[in-house]
């Protein structure tokens, strides 16, 4: 399965050739999401495991994994069985069953749906509310934020993120631009979201979520249509 990894990166001036420098920390977020990338993808691997795939070096995969753990976000799962002389390799992985995530769905007509998740997309807990009969878009917009503090509320583990999807255009930055179903225009929900949780939040196009749900936890092949 082919993986995509999301970086930022903010020009700090070019040398030659054009060519933007990236700043150490972030070389370090790439690097780090390089091996939660991997972990994500492949599961639990040692850290040797951890370099060849992800090219970066033994010294630096040890360095980022400890932080990792520190951070909460993975963990060790124990030495593997030895199958040669030497000591057996500690597998890390991540905490898939301690990390959890809130996902809302505001495609449908007449209700709003949410739900807790594990890292594998296992659904934990689910909550459905109706939205306003009359289109109010102010309404359906405290619905919305009065779900996720109810659903944040429901989760047994620790809550990584938020992701929205709406119907509508939404711009790269989750600025619902344009959703005539529920009457919101030039809306900055991600922001607005992410100051009232405190949590980090994407909001993207219901149908782009869709189909990258289907393409990564789904049964998608190479090429399908949705």
């Amino acid at each position: 399965m082919p993986k995509t990894v999301l970086t930022t990166h903010t020009a700090t001036g070019a040398g030659r050739g054009g060519r933007v420098k990236a700043l150490p920390d972030q070389m370090r977020q790439h690097n780090r999401s390089l091996v939660l990338t991997a972990l994500f993808h492949d599961g639990a691997m040692s850290r040797a495991d951890l370099a060849r795939t992800t090219g970066l070096t033994r010294v630096t995969i040890s360095a980022l994994v400890g932080d990792l753990v520190t951070a909460g976000l993975v963990r060790e799962q124990g030495a593997r069985e030895a199958s040669g002389p030497g000591k057996p390799a500690v597998v890390v992985d991540l905490d898939r069953t301690g990390l959890t995530i809130i996902g809302v769905d505001l495609s449908g007509s007449h209700e709003i749906r949410g739900a807790v998740l594990d890292l594998s997309g296992t659904v934990l807990h689910r909550s459905n509310v109706r939205r306003p009969a009359d289109g109010d878009a102010s309404e359906t917009l405290a619905i919305l934020e009065r779900l996720i503090d109810d659903l944040r509320e429901s989760a047994t583990g620790r809550v990584l993120g938020v992701g929205v999807g709406t119907p509508g255009i939404v711009s790269d930055t989750g600025v619902v631009v344009a959703s005539p179903d529920i009457g919101w225009h030039d809306l900055p929900l991600q922001e607005n979201l992410r100051e009232r949780t405190g949590l980090p939040v994407y909001v993207a196009n219901d149908a782009d979520v869709a189909t990258l749900a289907e393409r990564t936890l789904g049964g998608a092949g190479e090429n399908f249509m949705l």
